[in-house]
């Protein structure tokens, strides 16, 4: 996966370098149940830290229309005397149409950092 620079860096929207995140996962689905995860590895021009990220989540379809899940995921340190983290992530995914979606879901650090973050999307899907 490639991480493009578009945010101004001046302003604290991205660092201005393309990230490049080599990935490998595994995914099990049985019924209304899905779990996946993995790890990868990030190369982080703009740190110079490159760094690992592993996680895995579950996720169950409540309805048509709606897909609860939560995942844990660690990362090392991305940045030379920055510290690693462990989050824990719930969300859901609701299915406007087949190929339209709205994700949204919410993270807070559980070791590490002191870190919350918020994620909404608008995907769509052929």
């Amino acid at each position: 996966m490639f991480e493009l620079p578009i945010g101004d860096e001046s302003k604290g929207l991205g660092t201005g370098h393309l990230h490049v995140f080599i990935p490998l996962w595994f995914q099990k689905s049985f019924g209304d149940w899905t779990s996946y995860g993995g790890g990868g590895y990030w190369v982080n021009p703009s740190t110079n830290r490159n760094d690992w990220y592993l996680g895995w989540q579950a996720q169950r379809r409540i309805s048509d229309l709606i897909t609860l899940g939560s995942e844990v995921f660690y990362t090392s340190a991305d940045q030379i005397k920055g510290r690693s983290n462990v989050s824990f992530n719930i969300g859901f995914v609701i299915d406007l149409t087949e190929h339209h979606h709205m994700l949204c879901s919410a993270c807070r650090s559980i070791v590490g950092d002191n870190l919350f973050q918020g994620y909404r999307a608008y995907q769509v899907t052929p």
